[in-house]
């Protein structure tokens, strides 16, 4: 499994000077940036976080989370694809189970409790076809 998500060079200079990206390698490298900052941010404003989600009193959770993301993101830009893809799936798993929990009815940031879910949702669907691909054939 380890060689299907290798991390093969993303940018390679077209006549013209157009950039081509490989989308494979390109598209975790955007995430590892997106874990880099969202990480950073769980780890240094928590209470940002749990309050825009409306789950007051897990900072510490949240925090952790971020040092989760912060290490996922480096090792997807440090070009450590296959341990990188699977830190981000495990940790897009005890996102949803956070945010499944800011679901509740008597949760009035359940919207954009909501809203995270599904940008959450559209990432992970995102990498599990992104690997699909890669194991693959190439026609």
């Amino acid at each position: 499994m380890t060689d299907t998500l290798a991390p093969k060079p993303n940018a390679t200079l077209m006549p013209g000077g157009a950039a081509s990206f490989d989308p494979p390698a390109g598209l975790f490298r955007v995430l590892g940036w997106i874990g880099i900052g969202l990480g950073t941010l769980e780890i240094l404003a928590p209470k940002v976080v749990t309050k825009s989600i409306g789950v007051q009193g897990n900072e510490g959770l949240v925090r952790a989370y971020g040092v989760h993301e912060l290490g996922t993101g480096l090792l997807l830009v440090s070009g450590e694809t296959p341990v990188g893809f699977w830190s981000r799936l495990a940790g897009d798993g005890l996102n949803a189970a956070l945010l499944l929990g800011a679901l509740r009815r008597d949760n009035s940031k359940r919207g954009v409790a909501g809203l995270a879910l599904a940008a959450l949702a559209g990432l992970t669907f995102l990498d599990l076809a992104h690997a699909d691909a890669k194991k693959k054939p190439a026609s």
